[in-house]
């Protein structure tokens, strides 16, 4: 897939993103997404509303300071944290933020998600790191927190709240948020008739290379 080169190809994948984590659950209305914008210390991220119906003008655009700089919709309070994040990690350019229902079960539980499929597996391998205080991140010191817990991974959950996914474009974040929820629910189900069995290492190893790219997602998807 060719790099985003224009504000207006990043809206207008913003707003894709959005209406394709709706389509599959992961988002209602309090949710985010952001993307940088090239050439600029700037990223736009979608305000609060129906995320199956916002469209690329609806973006609110937002300085690295966190002001409010464009758009008809004041942006979300959560814009500080992808504002941190950004600020943080150079090679983060999308940031998606759900409210997943399987994959806010886990860790709810103290449980980590087993890798019982291949799509999906290789986002389960590290420990998640979890914010475990039960607030909101509106606050510098809880944002940093959750910045420090991030580091230099690609997914970062807040208790009772919800699961940041961060990536090079937003392709990966996408599908990152997607694959996640799904091989969560396959293991919860799978629980109800049996002991599901993880994947053996071998198969693991070569999940990279088997594998659809995100880009290869991101075209099934938005093309539904």
């Amino acid at each position: 897939m060719a790099p985003l080169i224009s504000i207006k190809g990043v809206r207008e994948r913003v707003a894709l993103a959005c209406h394709v984590l709706h389509r599959f659950g992961l988002v209602n209305h309090l949710e985010h997404v952001s993307h940088r914008l090239p050439g600029q210390d700037r990223f736009v991220i979608s305000p609060r509303g129906d995320m199956g119906k916002i469209q690329p003008e609806d973006l609110a655009t937002v300085d690295l300071s966190g002001n409010w700089v464009e758009g008809p919709l004041p942006p979300p309070p959560f814009r500080f944290l992808h504002r941190d994040i950004f600020a943080a990690r150079s090679d983060v350019q999308a940031i998606v933020h759900t409210h997943e229902t399987y994959g806010r079960i886990y860790p709810a539980a103290g449980l980590s998600i087993p890798p019982v499929h291949r799509i999906g597996a290789n986002l389960v391998e590290h420990t998640l790191p979890v914010y475990d205080v039960p607030d909101l991140i509106f606050d510098e010191e809880p944002r940093r927190a959750v910045v420090a817990l991030l580091g230099q991974g690609n997914i970062v959950h807040e208790r009772a709240h919800g699961t940041d996914f961060v990536a090079t474009n937003i392709e990966e974040a996408l599908a990152a948020a997607i694959h996640r929820e799904r091989l969560a629910e396959l293991h919860h189900r799978a629980l109800q008739l049996g002991r599901p069995r993880p994947l053996p290492a071998y198969v693991l190893e070569r999940l990279p290379e088997e594998l659809p790219s995100a880009g290869e997602w991101w075209d099934y998807w938005t093309g539904l």
